[in-house]
């Protein structure tokens, strides 16, 4: 998959968080198999409304000297529709308590890998505008 990525000459810091979303499907769905209930499956649909404002914000950049103010203007409101959901991952912290039939051990897993993520995406924002 490293060659088939790096063919398409895609930035490094891109790949890494392509890697760490696909990581944490994984561990989401070994987590259900293991535990046999589908309890934060929200997960799911948080990892990409956490990603569409990063996809915008790249789509933005890379086409910024062709678009046209039209596009910008609607692309940055699509980006600002996104990007409150981004932080909210943290807090489905809170959804741990409501069913806990077994360890909480593969619960903490599943988020910490999602807190991981987010703030490995942080970090490279971080680096890539600062």
């Amino acid at each position: 998959m490293t060659n088939l990525l790096s063919d398409f000459n895609i930035p490094r810091y891109i790949r890494i968080l392509l890697y760490f979303t696909l990581a944490n499907l994984a561990i989401l769905a070994l987590r259900n198999y293991i535990v046999g209930d589908h309890m934060f499956n929200f997960l799911k649909s948080n990892l990409l409304s956490g990603i569409a404002p990063f996809i915008l914000a790249l789509c933005l950049t890379y086409f910024s000297g062709k678009l046209n103010n039209f596009w910008f203007i609607l692309g940055s409101m699509l980006w600002l529709l996104f990007y409150p959901n981004s932080p909210y991952m943290i807090s489905d912290l809170i959804h741990l308590h409501e069913e806990v039939k077994d360890s909480v051990i593969p619960q903490l897993i599943v988020f910490d890998t999602f807190i991981v993520f987010l703030l490995r995406c942080f970090l490279y924002f971080m680096d890539l505008f600062l």
